[in-house]
C-alpha cells in the first residue's frame, strides 16, 4: 500500500491541512524509503481524507482544488484560494498552472499563470489577486491574458448584485498599467467606494453584450463624489486611446454633488456607457462630466438621470499651468439626453434634469448630431461658469432634437469677451436641428434665449423653431449677431416669433417660414441688420388727429414684406363707424417700431376708394424721418397737397394702399 501513498499526498497537498504523524526525516518519505515506521501513513487516515474530496460513486474529485495534477507540465488549480496557498515543494516542478476559476472552478474567473522568479510588484508584493498572486520563496504568479483582454471576475467580481469594489479596482489598475481591454460581465456589479482610473494609454473597459447585460451600480454612503473617474484630476497627465463602452453605470445613492463619470485630460477616445438609461434610477447629480479634453468622441449617447447636468462641457482654466491646452472638443452621436422615467415620476412632482448640455466655458468645439435632448429645464445651456473664458463653437447638427422644456429650450448666456489663447474666432452657435415646446411643463419657455452672447454670433438654419409657450426666438444682447435663415419654420409659438428686449439688436432674417402667429415685435423690426420675409400681417387703425374715438371697422386687414431694410406695406380698411375723433387722417400701427430710429421715410398711394366726399385729387401716403410710426394721408390739389381729414370720411368708407419704407440704415460692417 505504501507505494500509492506519494501518488495521494500530490493530489491533496494544497487542500486543508492533514494531521499526518510527525516525520522523523525532514521532507516527507515513504517509510518504505527510510524505514521509520513513523513515516506509515494508516489507511484510515487516507479514507478519511479521500472521502472529503472523492465521490465514492464515480470517484470523481469534489469542489477539486487541484483539478488533475499536471496536464502536459500546467499544474491544474480549481480556485483562486488554492493557487495562493500552493506550497514551494508543491509548484518545484511546475512554472506553468492554470487556475479554473476564482471562488470555484468554472465561475469565470479562469486564467493561465508563469511562475516568475521575483516577488509580485503590486501593492508591496502582494499582488492584485488576478493578474499577480503572490507565490512561495518571494516568487509570483504572473497572469497571462490572450489578446491582452481579460474579465472583472479574474480578480473576484461576483456581478451578482454583491459589493464588488475592490476586485473592480483591481481589475481597471490592470487594465490602464497594462493598456488592457477589461470586459465587465453580464449582471449587476455593485460598488460602494468610487471608482478611479489613473492616466493611461489605449486601454478599454466595455460590457459582455453591448449595453445590454452589464450595469455598474454605485451603493456607498457617500453623497458628494464622482462614482467613475477617468484620469488623474487635477494633474497635468493625459490619457490616450480610451475606450469605455457597452455597459451601463448607475446609483442607488441619491448624489447631491459630484459626477457620474467624470473624464479629465481625455484626448482622441470614445467614451459612451449608457448613464442611468431611460428607466434607470436617476440619481446622479451631473451625468458625464467632459472636464478639459480633447476630440473625444461619445456615438452613442444615451445620458439620463442627473439632478443638474446630464452633461457638462468644459475646457480648462487660465490659472492652470496647461493652459490652454484641452480645449473640451467633444463629439455627441446618436442617443437621448434626458431625465429618467423613474426621476421624471418620483414623489409625483418631478425631478427634472436641470441642464440636457450644459457648455460652461473654454470649449473649442462641440458638435451634437441625431441625438433627442428632451425634457430638461433647459435642454442646452451656454455659459462660461466654470473657466470664466468664452467658448468657441457649439454645433446642433440636422437630426438633432431639442424638444419639451421645463423653462427656455436653448439659453446662451456667455458672458467671455476673450477667446482661448491661441484658438481666437468670434463664440459661434449653430443650431440645424427642430426646436419645439420650449416651457411646455410650466407655461413659459423661449426657443432660444440670448441673454448674453458678448460678441457672438448665432445661426439658427434648422427646421422648425414652433410650438414654444413664449417667444420662438429672444434676444437680449445688442452685441451678438443672429442670424435666422429660410428653412426655419415658426409656428404655434404663444407670443411673438421673433422678439427683442430693446430696439436696435443685430437680428438677420433671410425669409423664414411664418406660419402663424405675429412674426416681429416692434423692437426686431428695428434690428440694424436686414430683414426679409413675408407677407405677414398686421391690423391697421385710422386715426383723426392722433385719436380713434368711436372708430370701429368691417374690415381691418394688412399686410407687409420685409426686403432687407425696406418694408412694403399693403393695407385694407372698411369703416362701419367713423367715429366722432377729429383732425388730420394718419394710417397707425404700422410695421415698424414705434420709436424715434424706426422708420426713415417712406410713402405711398391709396389706390382704392369710396364712401370718403370733398376729395379735390388723389389721395398719397407720406412718412417723414421722425420715426412716428404714422402714414399721413393727403390729397393734390391745384395748390398742392393738403392734408385729408375726418371730414373727408364717412361711416361706409373703404380706403386700399400700399406703401414703402425704410426701416432704418444699415449698421456699416
Amino acid at each position: 500500500m505504501n507505494k500509492f501513498i506519494p501518488a495521494v499526498i500530490v493530489a491533496l497537498a494544497a487542500g486543508s491541512a492533514m494531521a499526518f504523524p510527525t516525520n522523523f526525516t525532514p521532507g516527507w518519505k515513504s517509510a518504505e524509503a527510510t524505514g521509520n515506521p513513523a513515516d506509515q501513513i494508516r489507511s484510515p487516515t487516507v479514507a478519511a481524507a479521500l472521502g472529503r474530496k472523492v465521490d465514492a460513486s464515480n470517484g470523481q474529485l469534489l469542489a477539486p482544488t487541484i483539478s488533475g495534477g499536471t496536464i502536459n507540465g500546467v499544474l491544474q488549480v480549481g480556485d483562486q484560494a488554492t493557487l495562493a496557498a500552493l506550497s514551494s515543494w508543491v509548484i518545484a516542478s511546475s512554472t506553468t498552472a492554470h487556475r479554473a476559476g476564482y471562488y470555484a472552478a468554472g465561475d469565470g474567473g479562469q486564467a493561465n499563470y508563469t511562475l516568475s522568479s521575483s516577488p509580485c510588484t503590486l501593492n508591496g508584493g502582494a499582488g492584485d489577486n488576478g493578474s499577480q498572486i503572490p507565490a512561495p520563496i518571494n516568487r509570483c504568479w504572473i497572469a497571462s491574458f490572450p489578446n491582452n483582454e481579460a474579465s472583472a471576475k479574474i480578480w473576484g467580481a461576483k456581478f451578482n448584485s454583491t459589493d464588488d469594489s475592490v476586485p473592480l479596482q483591481a481589475a481597471i489598475n490592470w487594465a490602464v498599467a497594462n493598456s488592457g481591454s477589461l470586459v465587465l460581465p453580464c449582471g449587476y456589479g455593485y460598488f460602494s467606494t468610487p471608482l478611479k482610473a489613473g492616466n493611461g494609454t489605449n486601454w478599454t473597459m466595455r460590457g459582455a453584450d453591448n449595453a445590454t447585460c452589464s450595469t455598474l451600480v454605485y451603493s456607498g454612503p457617500s453623497t458628494t463624489v464622482d462614482l467613475l473617474t477617468i484620469g488623474g484630476v487635477g494633474t497635468s497627465g493625459d490619457s490616450y486611446g480610451v475606450t469605455i463602452t457597452g455597459f451601463r453605470l448607475d446609483s442607488n445613492t441619491q448624489m447631491t454633488a459630484g459626477d457620474g463619470l467624470h473624464l479629465w485630460h481625455l484626448k482622441q477616445s470614445r467614451i459612451d456607457p449608457t448613464m442611468s438609461g431611460q428607466s434607470g434610477n436617476g440619481k446622479f447629480w451631473n451625468g458625464v462630466h467632459y472636464d478639459e479634453v480633447d476630440i473625444v468622441r461619445t456615438p452613442n449617447a444615451y445620458i439620463y438621470g442627473a439632478a443638474n447636468d446630464n452633461v457638462l462641457v468644459n475646457g480648462s482654466k487660465p490659472s492652470e499651468s496647461w493652459y490652454p491646452n484641452y480645449v473640451g472638443e467633444v463629439r455627441l452621436g446618436q442617443g437621448k439626453i434626458a431625465p429618467s422615467d423613474p426621476q421624471l415620476n418620483r414623489g409625483g412632482g418631478g425631478q427634472y434634469s436641470q441642464t440636457g448640455i450644459h457648455v460652461a466655458g473654454s470649449v473649442g468645439g462641440l458638435s451634437v448630431d441625431a441625438v433627442d435632448i428632451i425634457a430638461n429645464h433647459h435642454n442646452v445651456l451656454v455659459d462660461n461658469s466654470q473657466t470664466s473664458v468664452q467658448n468657441q463653437t457649439v454645433l446642433l447638427g440636422p437630426a438633432t432634437f431639442t424638444d419639451s422644456s421645463i423653462d427656455d429650450n436653448i439659453v446662451l448666456n456667455d458672458t467671455g469677451s476673450v477667446a482661448v489663447n491661441g484658438f481666437g474666432g468670434t463664440k459661434r452657435f449653430f443650431d440645424y436641428g427642430w426646436n419645439a415646446c420650449g416651457g411646455c411643463a410650466s407655461g413659459s419657455g423661449n426657443g432660444v434665449t440670448v441673454q448674453n452672447f458678448t460678441n457672438g454670433a448665432v445661426v439658427l438654419a434648422g427646421y422648425a423653431i414652433q410650438g414654444h409657450q413664449g417667444h420662438g426666438v429672444y434676444d437680449m444682447d445688442p452685441s451678438a449677431v443672429i442670424t435666422i435663415a429660410s428653412s426655419e419654420i415658426f409656428g404655434n409659438n404663444a407670443k411673438e416669433n421673433i422678439a427683442s428686449s430693446a430696439p436696435g439688436m443685430q437680428i438677420a432674417s433671410h425669409n423664414p417660414v411664418m406660419l402663424n402667429g405675429t412674426a416681429y415685435d416692434v423692437n426686431t423690426l428695428s434690428s440694424t441688420l436686414p430683414l426679409y420675409g413675408g407677407p405677414f400681417s398686421f391690423a391697421p387703425e385710422l386715426r383723426f388727429g392722433g385719436n380713434a374715438t368711436g372708430i370701429s371697422y368691417r374690415t381691418q386687414g394688412g399686410q407687409y414684406t420685409l426686403d432687407g431694410m425696406t418694408v412694403n406695406v399693403d393695407f385694407n380698411i372698411a369703416l362701419s363707424d367713423v367715429g366722432s375723433a377729429t383732425g388730420s387722417a394718419t394710417i397707425a400701427n404700422l410695421p415698424m417700431g414705434q420709436n424715434s430710429i424706426t422708420a426713415q421715410g417712406g410713402g405711398g398711394s391709396v389706390n382704392y376708394a369710396t364712401g370718403l366726399s370733398g376729395l379735390s385729387g388723389a389721395v398719397t401716403l407720406s412718412m417723414d424721418n421722425g420715426g412716428n410710426g404714422l402714414a399721413g394721408l393727403y390729397q393734390w390739389s391745384a395748390t398742392g397737397l393738403s392734408a385729408v381729414t375726418n371730414t373727408n370720411f364717412t361711416s361706409s368708407a373703404v380706403i386700399r394702399g400700399r406703401m414703402s419704407f425704410l426701416r432704418k440704415h444699415k449698421k456699416a460692417p
